[in-house]
Order: C-alpha cells, then structure tokens, then sequence
C-alpha cells in the first residue's frame, strides 16, 4: 500500500493547499498565501492544542472557550526568502535524521552539495 502523506485541492479562493498529520496526529497544511504583495505560504497546524509545562508537573492541555469569537492559529506566515534560508536545514534533515547548526552545515555544504 502507497502511503500519501499530503492531501492537495484547492481552497474555495482558489489557493492551493495540502492536509496531512503530523507526528502527534495533529491536522497540518500547507498553503499558498493570499499576501498581493509577495510569494508567502502558511505552513502549521489547523486546529492547535495549546499545551503547557509545569516544572516537576509536566505537561498539560488547557482547555479554551469555544465561542467563536477565539481564533487560535499555529500556522507560520512563511516569505519566499525565510523558506530558501530554513531549506538547507530541512533538507538535511531529510536525509540524516539530524538538526545541524549553520556552522556545521557550512562545513558539509563544502564537502558535498545539499
């Protein structure tokens, strides 16, 4: 069986966008911005869990009104130039399963291209 990790279509503005679920099972997307003035997309989660951390206690859910008059986002706002600058990072990511720091990848960028 083929997994399909993103779901594409097309919203009712006529923007494309991908569903998938992330790790914890959270419903994710991807989508192009509406933003006139530059390339942009939202990336993030749809319905986000707000959690906390107590020290000695751990982590907890916190429960949030649901009156309609609260709009929480977990979505990042993501410009053309902030996507290539986290892209190497990703990308290497991809491939080892590792988070380097921009020294680190500096120095393996000259070894091999990404």
């Amino acid at each position: 069986m083929e997994l399909q990790m993103i779901e594409w279509d097309k919203s009712d503005r006529g923007f494309t966008y991908g569903s998938f679920f992330d790790k914890n099972g959270h419903k994710c997307s991807i989508q192009s911005s509406s933003i006139a003035s530059e390339a942009a997309i939202w990336l993030g989660t749809t319905d986000p869990k707000v959690t906390i951390y107590r020290k000695g206690s751990g982590w907890s859910n916190v429960t949030l009104p649901t009156d309609g008059e609260l709009h929480i986002t977990g979505r990042m706002h993501l410009s053309q130039e902030a996507v290539q600058e986290l892209l190497p990072f990703l990308q290497y990511f991809a491939r080892t399963g590792e988070l380097e720091a921009p020294s680190a990848l500096e120095q393996l960028a000259s070894q091999a291209p990404i």
